[in-house]
């Protein structure tokens, strides 16, 4: 609680001004209350002293106060008038607002886990079935060049939808903690070839060209599954992104404290408002890829969260319509 003059010059303060701000009540007592308002709150406050000059019997409003660290606290008001004396009661609210935002981010999340759920699973089940309903209702009148087209159709669905199941369950798993990170040394490029070779199917049918230019003694303290998920990721989402006749290029670079690793491809790149939204799961940025591929961005999320999991840094590189590079760290060796 506090008394001030309309000026809002500190008169009169109890002992919890102490405690919330870690000044002395002296230090307090007789200095402008403006003194410790956020610059960019100060407009607001002065309007706040306007309409209590006023005489507008209470007011509420909410501002930030400098802390003797330098630190800020945002302080709820309540302040009335009297004989041209401001009394007021002053709340920190600073952890309910940041619980108030981690509510709102965990809602966030949701939403997209069931957009996800509700949207993008059912899509390529209706494909599914109903290349499957063509090929029993047309089975007597297809050759075998349509029977093998519908088939490599329902193939290409069922593995889209695979990788985004795997994608909702290891992004479900690490939410609720239960994803342990295992790492150990290992060959960087031993590890890149086994993600290629799960992709080298899409990476044909739309006839890319992808080259792993990692040497033989490029070592990662890693856990395996993590980064092959995070690299299967980045390439899928390489191809997804380049037109037919392109190049992805896999490298991986390493010094005394960490390997860089390195996807680029040759496509269509992004604009500045998609990548900043790129890794944020409360952000829907639905982008088709060149032959009209969907996506839901969970595969990026993912990539940061593993990435992240071993101390590692992500972010990305792109020239618009000349392609993106993806470049993420992560530890050459065990910190004791």
């Amino acid at each position: 609680m506090c008394i001030a003059d309309i000026s809002g010059r500190f008169i009169k303060l109890n002992k919890a001004w102490e405690t919330m701000l870690n000044i002395p009540l002296e230090e307090l007592e007789g200095r402008s209350s403006l003194d410790f308002v956020h610059p960019d709150d100060l407009q607001s406050t002065l309007k706040a002293l306007e309409k209590l000059d006023r005489q507008e019997k209470v007011l509420n409003f909410v501002n930030r106060y400098r802390c003797s660290d330098g630190s800020y606290r945002h302080i709820e008001w309540r302040s009335s008038t009297k004989d041209s004396l401001v009394f007021a009661t002053a709340r920190d609210i600073t952890v309910r607002l940041q619980v108030e935002q981690q509510l709102k981010s965990l809602i966030a999340t949701k939403d997209k886990f069931f957009s996800i759920m509700a949207h993008d699973l059912r899509s390529p089940f209706n494909a599914i079935l109903g290349l499957t309903d063509l090929l029993l209702d047309e089975l007597d009148t297809l050759n075998k060049d349509d029977i093998r087209a519908v088939l490599s159709s329902i193939q290409h669905e069922g593995q889209q939808t695979f990788a985004l199941l795997e994608n909702l369950l290891e992004w479900s798993r690490s939410q609720q903690g239960y994803l342990k990170i295992a790492p150990e040394t290992l060959s960087a490029k031993s590890v890149a070839t086994g993600a290629i070779e799960q992709l080298k199917g899409a990476a044909t049918i739309k006839h890319l060209l992808i080259n792993c230019t990692i040497a033989e003694e490029v070592q990662v303290y890693a856990d395996t599954h993590m980064l092959i998920t995070i690299l299967r990721n980045l390439i899928s989402n390489a191809i997804k992104f380049t037109p037919s006749g392109g190049t992805i290029t896999i490298l991986a670079t390493e010094n005394s404290k960490e390997t860089v690793f390195m996807v680029s491809d040759t496509g269509i790149g992004m604009t500045e408002k998609h990548i900043e939204q790129l890794f944020d799961i409360g952000e829907k940025v639905v982008t088709k890829g060149t032959n009209n591929e969907k996506g839901t961005g969970l595969g990026l999320v993912l990539c940061k969260d593993f990435v992240e999991k071993h101390g590692g840094r992500i972010h990305v590189k792109n020239k618009p319509g000349l392609g993106s590079t993806f470049m993420f760290t992560l530890p050459v060796k065990s910190v004791s």
